[in-house]
Parts: C-alpha cells; sequence; structure tokens
C-alpha cells in the first residue's frame, strides 16, 4: 500500500543533480550491487546489532550510505529519534509517527518543498516501517530531490525496503537465540563468523578493556584479538558457535579462571604463550574460513581447496594444543592405565600424518614384543608426538627419522634420530614443545634427553621407560 503526503520541508539544501538518466543507471547498479552474496548478511547485522546496541557503527553507517543513491538520503529512525544521520531532524515527528501505522507493511511517499537560497525545491520521502521492538517502529527512509524522481527510484526503495523487512526477520530469531548465551553484564563479544566482524562487544568486556564499544563494534576480530589478548589475561576463552535461521554467529566469553594454588611459572606459561598460540590459530582458521565462504557464494573457487586444507590443518593443531595442554596441567589427577608402547607410538605418527599435507618420513624398529608402560590415559601418545614434532621442526627436504625401541630387564628406551637436520637451527625442541615434553616426562618420571650428533649432523632424542608401573 502506498501513500502520499504533502507537506513543506523548512530546511533543506538541495544539491545539484543528475539527469534522469543518469539516476536510472545508478539505480541498476545499486539493485546489482544488493544481489551479491555479501550484502544480505551485512543487513542482517547491521539490523542484529541495532536490536541490541540501539547504535550504529561505523561500518554499518558507511553501508547505509553505500545503499542511498547519488544526491539522495537514507536515514534510519527508531520511534521519533535518527539513527542515521545522527543529530539530524530532517522532518517533524508526525512523518515518521505516520509510518508506524498499524499496517506495516505500508509504504509512504511525502511530497516536501525545501526552502533554498534559490527558492523553493520538490522533494520527496519514502519511508517505510522495517520493524518494531518494545512497541517501538525502526523506520526507513530515503530523501530525494523530484528533478531525479522516476519509477525506477520508487521501486528501488520498495526492494530494499523488502530486503531490510526480511533481514529484521532474521535479526530477531538470532536475537532470540543470542540472548540464551550473550549477557551485557559479562565480559563477552559476538562475531559474524562469516565475515569475521565483531557485531557486539558487552559493556563489562568494554571496561575491562578498557576501550569504548564503537571502537570495538565493526572490526575484524583479528584486528582487536591483540587488544583483548593483553587485557584478559587470567581469563578463560569460550567459544560457542551458533547457527540460526542462516546467521553463522559466535558468542566469545571470558570467564574469569578460579585458582587455588598461586600463580607458578607454568601458570605465566600457559597464559602468556600457549594461550596466545591456541587465540592465533583460532584466528587463522576464522580468516580462512572467511575467504572459503566468499569463495564458495561467488563461484570463485580457486582457491577453495588450499584454504580447505588452511582450515583443516589449523583446526587440528589447534585441536592438539588443547589436548597437550589439559594433559600437562591434570596429569598427576589422571587415572593411570597399563598401554601398549608400540601401539602408541604408531598412533602419535598416525597424529602427525594427519596434521600434515604431506606425511614424515618416518621408519620404526621395534622387536615386536609387547611393552607394556603405566601412565596417564594418552600421556605416551602425546609425549611421543612432542618428541617427534621436535624432529620434523629441524628436517630438512632429504631428511627421514628413525625410532628404535629397545628393552633391557627393567627399561624400554626410545631412541629418536633425524638427519641430516638444519645447521642453523636451534634444537628441535621450540619453546611450546619444550614445555609439553620436559614437563610431561617429569610428571611420569620418564628420563629425556635430546643433542646433536655433531660428526652426522643428526638430532637425536632418548627416552627411558620403566617397564610396566614405571609411575
Amino acid at each position: 500500500m502506498k501513500q502520499e503526503v504533502h507537506t513543506v520541508l523548512d530546511r533543506f539544501q538541495v544539491e545539484p543533480v543528475p539527469s534522469c538518466e543518469e539516476g536510472m543507471a545508478d539505480s541498476r547498479r545499486l539493485a546489482t550491487w544488493l544481489d551479491s552474496n555479501h550484502t544480505r548478511p551485512a543487513i542482517e547485522s547491521l539490523l542484529l546489532g541495532l536490536q541490541h546496541r540501539n547504535w550504529l557503527s561505523s561500518r554499518e553507517k558507511e553501508l547505509l550510505e553505500v545503499l542511498a543513491p547519488e544526491r539522495t538520503t537514507i536515514f534510519l529512525a527508531r520511534e521519533n529519534r535518527y539513527l542515521h544521520p545522527r543529530q539530524s531532524k530532517f522532518f517533524s515527528t508526525d512523518l515518521l509517527e505516520m509510518a508506524e501505522a498499524p499496517d506495516g507493511e505500508a509504504l509512504y511517499s511525502h511530497h516536501y518543498l525545501s526552502s533554498t537560497n534559490d527558492g523553493p525545491v520538490p522533494c520527496r520521502v519514502h519511508t517505510a516501517m522495517i520493524g518494531s521492538l518494545e512497541s517501538q517502529g525502526f523506520i526507513l527512509g530515503l530523501l530525494c530531490p523530484e528533478k531525479i524522481l522516476d519509477d525506477g527510484n520508487a521501486e528501488w526503495f520498495a526492494d530494499i525496503v523488502q530486503r531490510f523487512r526480511k533481514a529484521w526477520q532474521v535479526a530477531q530469531k538470532a536475537s532470540e537465540a543470542l540472548s540464551l548465551h550473550y549477557d551485557e553484564k559479562k565480559p563477552a563479544l559476538v562475531v559474524n563468523r562469516a565475515s569475521g566482524i565483531t557485531l557486539m562487544v558487552s559493556e563489562s568486556l568494554a571496561r575491562l578493556v578498557e576501550t569504548d564499544p564503537g571502537e570495538l563494534v565493526g572490526q575484524e576480530y583479528s584486528v582487536i584479538a591483540r587488544k583483548l589478548s593483553t587485557s584478559t589475561s587470567g581469563y578463560k576463552l569460550h567459544l560457542k558457535n551458533l547457527q540460526p535461521t542462516g546467521m553463522q554467529l559466535c558468542v566469545a566469553s571470558f570467564q574469569p579462571t578460579s585458582r587455588t594454588v598461586p600463580n607458578t611459572p607454568f601458570d605465566q606459561f600457559f597464559s602468556k604463550f600457549a594461550f596466545h598460540t591456541m587465540r592465533n590459530k583460532l584466528s587463522a582458521i576464522m580468516v580462512a574460513a572467511s575467504h572459503l565462504d566468499t569463495l564458495r557464494q561467488t563461484s570463485r573457487a580457486t582457491n577453495e581447496s588450499e584454504l580447505t586444507e588452511i582450515i583443516l590443518g589449523e583446526a587440528t593443531r589447534l585441536d592438539r594444543h588443547i589436548d597437550r595442554l589439559h594433559l600437562l596441567v591434570d596429569c598427576n589427577r589422571l587415572p593411570l592405565k597399563l598401554t601398549l608402547l608400540d601401539r602408541d607410538l604408531k598412533q602419535a605418527i598416525r597424529l602427525l600424518n594427519d596434521t600434515y599435507r604431506t606425511p614424515p618420513d618416518i621408519e620404526v624398529i621395534t622387536s615386536g614384543k609387547r611393552l607394556e608402560v603405566e601412565a596417564p590415559l594418552n600421556g605416551i601418545v602425546l609425549l611421543l608426538e612432542a618428541v617427534l614434532l621436535s624432529h620434523i621442526n629441524r628436517r630438512t627436504r632429504k631428511c627421514r627419522t628413525v625410532v628404535r625401541v629397545t628393552e633391557n630387564t627393567d627399561m624400554i628406551t626410545v631412541e629418536v634420530d633425524t638427519g641430516p637436520t638444519k645447521q642453523d637451527a636451534e634444537l628441535g625442541f621450540d619453546k611450546l614443545l619444550h614445555e609439553y615434553s620436559t614437563r610431561l616426562a617429569d610428571q611420569m618420571k620418564i628420563a629425556i634427553e635430546q643433542f646433536v650428533l655433531s660428526d652426522q649432523n643428526t638430532l637425536r632424542s632418548q627416552l627411558q621407560i620403566r617397564k610396566g608401573k614405571s609411575l
């Protein structure tokens, strides 16, 4: 339904306008842009954020400005308050209230006479309600001089209103899902996983990082991750993925860690280095997933296979980091069990093969006997995996790793040789792997040593494990 109203606009400066043909071409350009795959999620994100925070980020304002054809102004208001442009009041509140008529599907067209230095200029204002929240209507409008008005202009506005109304329904369902997991009173943020853009930042988190929410909302998560990591030390990051009505959302909440013992050097290592490592891998997964989704939607799948491998590889590595750290923290509290050394060695190698695009060249030499050791669940697997990783980090292209397992009456010796290794590299244990291996070995009372055979340029690791009950 379309209604027309005649009013006089007191103040509106009309700029030089293009011809009708130029206006029609501009409408066609915008119609093409609106049909692109990234525009719908952007509008849904704008409306979802608006329903929660009642203000627009800089990125969202830019989106609205792009929507407006040349020489026109698009505006957004909630009841009688303008959200965009801010601090503006183009018309009387009667105009906005009229758009909030009981028939929410109506489109209104208002005739205006603007007062300028050159005299009155006829203008047209289109308004429509796109949704309501707490009995207050959200009004979308378009202001344009009648010199550039044509049927395509009105049809374009009707089209954009329908898109906003559909997006409002999607955002409303997403808002209901978010209400179960997002609390403004607790440190948390919401990220659009498809784009990596931060949609919401709670006031509690903004105070924690000492930054205005407006500086964080609309930014890519990878951009603000460094600021968050330096301000949330002592907080545990919890991620909850949601996909309500097609929107790909992630709620990241920061929960204070409860400590029952004083800080130790390991606690400091975990909170700073290991936590940052996992955060960086998570950011890499999000960025790759965003690009992959864009390629899928635009049917430009040139790098799709490569990005898929990045996502799977980084996700696998992140999962392994979490498993190792969990075992390292809880090693003394996990139940002990007898395990077969050769089976654990095969599992460790299989984990490495799943991690790398080209599986490392590893040869295993054993006596074939069933050698049992006692250790926490998966403890031997992760220890062997960490040792092998330290060798892989130092390998050259033409390099192989040989694992020899020998035994005597009481002890089992696992000897790992890799050569030739890189001349200018440090020992294969990087900081993180060294922490996994040495601390885990100490807690399981397993002797571990690593050194370089100078005459052969070969990296060697030796593990001494007691048979049977090793702890």
